[in-house]
């Protein structure tokens, strides 16, 4: 009677402590991509905050470009390390569709209101420019632009998705949903947090907009966004902070109509161009011109440009620690 051959043991000729030495290796390997992981993060944080930037959007733009860039990588590195059934995600542009920054100042009876913003990604150029009319649009005393905000009951400080937004509030979800819908956008994470050293208060907005499909993953975006809210506000004060709160010092000294005119004159504005730009006769902007000279103590152009960008201040050395 023939025996059936014994069904062959893989390990048969494994030495010792193989298995172990797999393992470990394994472990090393994970251990070598998390620590890359970090590596490549503190690089951007470092890029956030050494990034001297002159003005607000041009700093939101480094912050929306970061956290795109970051995101993309990350989340879409995940996804296909989980999902082997969606191997073309990373090629149709990923769970990513865009990621708008921007700063919002609260009003005591206006609402929101957008001191500045930018936007990274958004293929499509008309429902990118509609997006950022939206956000310079401002908001109701219940919300941010494009859905529920700190005064509507969501944390000042904190992290939320739009499915917890439409749990917690779905008339406004549904509202927001039909923007979205209209701007062709799916899903969304939103961070917000409080901008230290500011006269008002300032709340910094990164929102992550994903494109309709069944690639989005919101726990994974909800976590990089908490990772990028740890270091943000150091980052802002270090690249940008200083000089806005230099500039707002520099403006509390004005009217509301005067200080409108000062980063126009500063922009190299003609004066009857600031009159056709806010409204006014090239003869009421002379005068205003006269009065903000005598109020900051200068006398020209260049004393007004050389005041706005700090270039009479000495250069502090004192660093911010960002991690």
């Amino acid at each position: 009677m023939d025996v059936p051959p014994e069904p062959m043991n893989v390990n048969a000729n494994r030495r010792p402590g193989e298995d172990l030495i797999s393992s470990r290796a394994n472990v090393e390997q994970d251990g070598a991509d998390e620590t890359s992981r970090m590596g490549r993060f503190g690089r951007m944080v470092l890029r956030l905050g050494s990034e001297r930037c002159d003005d607000l959007e041009q700093w939101l733009r480094v912050v929306s470009d970061a956290v795109r860039l970051w995101i993309v990588q990350e989340s879409l590195s995940q996804t296909k390390q989980s999902n082997h059934s969606a191997p073309n995600a990373g090629e149709q542009g990923g769970i990513v569709a865009g990621v708008w920054a921007g700063i919002f100042e609260a009003g005591i009876l206006d609402g929101w209101r957008c001191v500045s913003a930018s936007v990274s990604g958004y293929r499509n150029a008309s429902g990118r420019e509609a997006l950022m009319e939206h956000l310079l649009a401002g908001c109701g005393r219940d919300d941010l632009p494009g859905g529920v905000g700190p005064l509507g009951g969501l944390p000042m400080d904190g992290c939320v998705g739009s499915v917890k937004l439409r749990s917690l509030y779905p008339d406004t979800g549904k509202r927001y949903g039909v923007l979205r819908r209209e701007l062709g956008l799916g899903e969304f994470g939103r961070l917000i947090r409080l901008v230290p050293g500011t006269r008002s208060p300032w709340a910094l907005v990164v929102q992550v907009d994903g494109t309709p499909g069944e690639h989005w993953n919101e726990a994974e975006v909800l976590s990089g966004l908490l990772t990028f809210g740890s270091v943000l506000p150091a980052a802002f004060q270090r690249s940008i902070g200083r000089t806005v709160t230099r500039r707002e010092r520099l403006l509390s000294q004005l009217t509301e109509a005067q200080r409108a005119m000062v980063p126009l004159l500063v922009a190299g504005m003609t004066e009857r161009d600031v009159g056709q730009r806010l409204g006014r006769s090239y003869h009421t902007v002379h005068d205003y011109v006269k009065t903000i000279y005598g109020l900051l103590n200068v006398s020209s152009r260049l004393d007004l440009a050389r005041l706005w960008h700090g270039l009479d201040e000495e250069n502090s050395p004192e660093e911010d620690d960002l991690m």
